[in-house]
């Protein structure tokens, strides 16, 4: 594939950055995978997210997928280091997909459960921030401020708490909450300590039985709901749990309108699409108006198409037929009746 020059100007090192990366996700050499793992790793260490930026902002031009690619990677840089003394230290995150349900949450269970079921080794420690996150914030943080929040996690949860904030989230969108922590084991091990490490037919059998069991034993529920997601890296458990909620939410909203109303063929569902940005469902039948869902998907790692498959599966599974779609890009309406 050919490449375009990075652009003159850029920093010498965003621009050498560029070329390995370069090398790395479009030319396929992953021999070099080291490399960069060291020169992103002395950026994340300098908290320079400038020269990081640039570099994407390069590598988007010439290739999306690949500087997709980057970006995680740089990510996975700043969820995992090796501290002075010998340790590894790595971000974790549980999804909270039932917050009603934690009330009664117990730290030192959770992590104890983690242990029992496999998911975390023996050696292992493992330390949970006191109180649930946003995790729409999680998921607009870049690798510097990945790697800034891992550091201080063991330091200062007063900073940690700055960094997080506590935004106000609208009424029409749900909120995403995690449990964040960090695991500390020994570098020297003779296998993997973390499930996630495994294959993913391993970890996800680990997890079942974890999930069999946690809500009674960690969160004092006297059956299971499955109140907490799948525990993984903090990258991809935050993402993948939102996704889940997303669905979750979705479902949720639709049923009660249908609950509601009594009469799901009266129901009239309009999606507003902003075709590169979020979507808007609403609800309506002749005599009200049953309220508004937005459903992101770029934030989500999802593909459109995607989020459209799962709203037109929930919908039908309603037994809701008629649509309605209003897009950004054309301003323009079509009615039709799904089937």
């Amino acid at each position: 594939m050919s490449r375009t020059n990075t652009s003159n100007t850029i920093s010498p090192k965003a621009s050498a950055l560029t070329r390995l990366a370069a090398r790395c996700f479009i030319d396929g050499d992953h021999a070099l995978l080291s490399a960069l793992g060291d020169a992103i790793d002395a950026l994340l260490v300098d908290e320079d997210d400038e020269t990081l930026q640039a570099a994407s902002d390069e590598l988007v031009e010439q290739d999306l997928e690949a500087a997709a690619d980057f970006w995680e990677f740089a990510k996975e840089r700043a969820e995992m280091f090796l501290t002075e003394t010998g340790e590894v230290t790595t971000l974790f995150a549980i999804p909270i997909l039932e917050p009603d349900k934690i009330a009664r949450f117990s730290a030192d269970l959770t992590a104890t459960a983690l242990v029992r079921y496999g998911l975390v080794c023996e050696r292992a420690t493992v330390t949970f921030y006191p109180v649930p996150v946003d995790g729409g914030c999680l998921l607009n943080m870049d690798p510097v401020d990945i790697f800034r929040l891992h550091r201080q996690m063991g330091m200062d949860h007063h900073l940690v708490a700055e960094m997080l904030g506590n935004p106000q989230t609208p009424q029409n969108i749900p909120s995403y909450i995690c449990f964040i922590g960090t695991i500390t084991y020994p570098a020297q091990l003779p296998g993997p300590c973390l499930a996630w490490q495994l294959d993913v037919g391993e970890y996800l059998d680990r997890y079942g039985k974890w999930s069999e069991h946690v809500d009674q034993e960690a969160l004092w529920l006297e059956t299971r709901c499955n109140a907490l997601g799948i525990p993984g890296r903090f990258v991809f458990a935050v993402r993948e749990g939102a996704q889940e909620y997303q669905e979750l939410m979705l479902v949720e909203f639709i049923q009660n309108a249908v609950n509601f109303s009594q009469k799901p063929q009266h129901i009239l569902a309009k999606l507003t699409d902003g075709i590169m940005e979020d979507m808007t469902l609403e609800l309506y039948d002749a005599q009200q108006h049953f309220g508004a869902l937005q459903i992101s998907w770029r934030s989500l790692g999802e593909t459109r198409a995607e989020i459209l498959e799962k709203l037109f599966d929930a919908l039908r599974a309603a037994g809701i037929s008629g649509m309605m779609f209003e897009t950004h890009a054309t301003s323009t309406k079509c009615n039709r009746a799904m089937h």
